[in-house]
């Protein structure tokens, strides 16, 4: 059942101030890593996503108007990516592109979503591919499935499938509820954004198996996130919930109004202020802002946007 505060009203109102905040940023991707020493290329992603996640809710609530807003501020967001400094990816450092590899990737297909078109940035990616190999060689089987997914939707070859990779999933590990941390629970949802298409084909891949063991670590989740008050893990649960078609129950809803009432008054979500308070102290260039709000913002906006189809008269 959906919670009486979670109304259309509330994520329109909701919709509107994270517009607002994430209008306010300027997230240069360029100068965020020179200048202040902060993983340019993934927050500009994250921006990015934020953007994203904003026409989706606004489709979902009928908002043409908000639509077209968000689009032409996702333009003016990509301007960096017509400038020879942000397609740097052939010169810099391995770290660098263990780093920004995926993110590169990724912006370039937000800006396909969009309709949009760049030329120089997918010679720029066809250009180090080789590159691209060679590191995901080196990785995971989570963050090899991140490569295939990326390169296949915007149109290029991958060494890998996700099948072939699926074994080696964390999903595929069972790992105990009580030996998993963060990084763990991280990995698991990403591995379920990926082996379902985004939600599009919950069965895809994984079988009922699957399903089931996903099912009970994230219902323990629910509880121990809410509680803990990690609004930007529990996002991603209540995301990676409803991409294997486990949305829509008491409990799930419950952490879905949580992550609602967690928004700020100005737009974003969480609270990072004593991080803020100790950078400050620290006399640190960190965008706090832009370092770990930005992120817990846009995942919650995804559930926003993912939950407004579930409200009647939405559209």
């Amino acid at each position: 059942m959906v919670p009486a505060m979670f109304t259309k009203d509330a994520c329109v109102q909701a919709v509107e101030k994270s517009e607002r905040w994430l209008g306010s940023l300027i997230v240069d991707p360029v100068a965020l890593q020179t200048k202040q020493g902060m993983k340019g290329k993934k927050h500009f992603v994250e921006l990015l996503f934020g953007y994203q996640f904003l026409h989706m809710a606004y489709q979902s609530l009928g908002d043409s108007q908000g639509m077209d807003r968000v689009a032409v501020n996702f333009k003016k967001a990509i301007a960096s990516t017509h400038e020879d400094a942000y397609h740097d990816m052939g010169k810099i450092s391995d770290a660098q592109f263990a780093q920004d590899s995926t993110s590169y990737l990724a912006a370039y297909q937000l800006i396909q979503w969009f309709g949009l078109n760049n030329p120089r940035y997918i010679s720029e990616i066809k250009n180090i591919l080789p590159r691209i190999y060679a590191y995901a060689k080196t990785r995971g089987a989570s963050r090899r499935m991140a490569f295939v997914v990326r390169l296949q939707a915007i149109g290029l070859p991958s060494i890998d499938t996700l099948q072939g990779l699926l074994d080696a999933s964390l999903i595929r590990k069972r790992k105990e509820y009580v030996k998993l941390d963060n990084t763990d629970v991280y990995l698991l949802v990403h591995e379920v954004f990926r082996l379902t298409k985004n939600g599009e084909q919950p069965f895809f891949l994984l079988t009922t198996q699957d399903v089931e063991y996903l099912e009970l670590i994230f219902h323990f989740l629910l509880k121990e996130l809410m509680a803990s008050q990690n609004v930007d893990l529990l996002a991603e649960v209540a995301v990676a919930m409803l991409f294997i078609g486990r949305g829509g129950s008491e409990e799930w809803w419950a952490a879905v109004n949580y992550i609602l009432q967690r928004q700020n008054t100005n737009g974003a979500f969480g609270d990072y202020e004593s991080v803020r308070e100790k950078v400050r102290l620290e006399g640190n260039p960190y965008d706090v802002d832009i370092g770990i709000y930005l992120h817990t913002t846009i995942g919650s906006l995804r559930v926003l946007a993912l939950s407004i189809p579930f409200l009647k008269g939405s559209t």
